[in-house]
């Protein structure tokens, strides 16, 4: 989800607003997708921890 120049998908995925922060496959980005999907599972912390 990272790395590169970020032209695949520009101008929609910019510096701004990367792309793990867009909706391109449902109603939630796809950083809420990763999120939900890892929700519940063993050896995971309940709630997230995000470092930006």
């Amino acid at each position: 989800m990272c790395g590169g120049a970020g032209t695949r998908l520009w101008p929609v995925s910019n510096q701004a607003c990367p792309k793990q922060f867009h909706r391109l496959v449902s109603d939630k980005s796809v950083f809420q997708e990763t999120v939900l999907r890892f929700h519940g599972q063993a050896g995971f912390h309940p709630e997230p921890v995000i470092i930006s």
